[in-house]
C-alpha cells in the first residue's frame, strides 16, 4: 500500500518539476506585458520616471516583445530617456532578440530608431552579433544622423577594416 502512494507522490512531483518552467514562462510574458502596458501609460502621461522605471523593468526579458517595446521609446518619448533604453537593449544577449533588434530597428522606418539603435550596438558590442558589419552599414544609411553614429561608433572601436572607409 505504500509503495503506490509513494508511486503516485514521485509522480506527482514529476509533474510539479515539469510544469514549473513553463509556469515561469507565462509568468515572465505576463510580467513583459505588463511592462508594456506601463511604459505605455508613462509615455501617454508624460511620467518621466515612471518611463524610466518602466524601460528598467525590460531588463529582466532578454526576448524580442521586449525589443519591439523598447524601440517605441525612440519614436514616442524624450530623448531624455534614449540613453536608458539603448542601456536595456544593449544588454540583450539572447539571438532572437538581437535578430529583431537588427530586423526592426536598423530597417525602421525612422531615421532617429536607426541612429538609436546603431548607438546601442556601437555602446554594446554584443558578443553574439557581428556588429562592427552592421555598424558599417549604417555608414551607407540615408540618414545623416546614422552615417554620423556609424562613423563615431566604429572610429571609437577602432575597426581597422572600416577605418579605410570612412576615411574615403
Amino acid at each position: 500500500m505504500t509503495r503506490p502512494l509513494l508511486l503516485l507522490g514521485l509522480c506527482a512531483a514529476a509533474l510539479l518539476v515539469v510544469a514549473a518552467p513553463a509556469s515561469a514562462q507565462k509568468k515572465d510574458r505576463d510580467s513583459a506585458k505588463a511592462s508594456s502596458q506601463r511604459l505605455d501609460k508613462a509615455l501617454d502621461s508624460g511620467q518621466i520616471s515612471d518611463a524610466v522605471s518602466a524601460i528598467a523593468s525590460f531588463s529582466r526579458f532578454d526576448e524580442p516583445a521586449a525589443v519591439e517595446a523598447l524601440l517605441t521609446v525612440f519614436e514616442r518619448a524624450s530623448p531624455a530617456l534614449y540613453p536608458n533604453a539603448r542601456g536595456v537593449l544593449g544588454g540583450f544577449t539572447t539571438a532572437p532578440s538581437l535578430e529583431r533588434l537588427v530586423a526592426k530597428g536598423l530597417k525602421h522606418r525612422s531615421p532617429i530608431v536607426r541612429e538609436q539603435v546603431t548607438l546601442a550596438l556601437g555602446e554594446a558590442r554584443p558578443a553574439g552579433l557581428d556588429w562592427a558589419a552592421l555598424l558599417g552599414a549604417g555608414l551607407d544609411d540615408d540618414s545623416p544622423l546614422v552615417r554620423a553614429v556609424a562613423i563615431r561608433e566604429l572610429s571609437r572601436a577602432r575597426v581597422e577594416t572600416r577605418l579605410d572607409r570612412i576615411i574615403e
